[in-house]
């Protein structure tokens, strides 16, 4: 996680602050589209009430392990004052493996399956480093930064 942060505010001092980067914890609201699905849940919800777990007063300041196991999405995007470009979305667990979802053009450039567990720190620097280095990402960065000299 820190390594995709260091390089979000690397590409901002690479770059002069012409292009900023962010590496964040995705968030969702519900759509019009999902409006449907949402009263479902709601009234799917209401006919099975579920009861609360009244821990013992020694476990009730515990976390349960079982979060670690929780998948949590993060994105990497890259901006200026006019465009974004979603590099990547990290499906993170606090431990291994995980995977990404890579920009379609990035992953022609790249030699990664899409959604392949990743296992190690070292094999997430690898494809990181191979998509910064992609035709696709540079191409979007020279245009981000030739749109910001005009």
């Amino acid at each position: 996680m820190e390594i995709l942060r260091l390089q979000a505010r690397a590409i901002k001092n690479q770059t002069k602050g012409v292009i900023n980067a962010t590496f964040s914890k995705m968030n969702y609201r519900p759509g019009p589209t999902n409006t449907v699905a949402t009263i479902e849940k709601i009234f799917t919800g209401l006919a099975s009430i579920k009861y609360e777990e009244v821990l013992e007063e020694e476990l009730a300041t515990k976390k349960d392990i079982n979060t670690l196991y929780t998948d949590t999405e993060y994105k990497f995007e890259i901006f200026n004052s006019e465009y974004r470009f979603r590099l990547f979305i990290l499906h993170y667990k606090e431990m291994f493996p995980v995977s990404l979802d890579i920009d379609e053009g990035i992953l022609e450039d790249i030699e990664y399956k899409n959604m392949s567990p990743i296992s190690s720190n070292d094999e997430l620097v690898s494809i990181v480093r191979e998509i910064f280095n992609s035709s696709k990402v540079y191409s979007v960065i020279s245009r981000m930064l030739l749109k910001e000299e005009k």
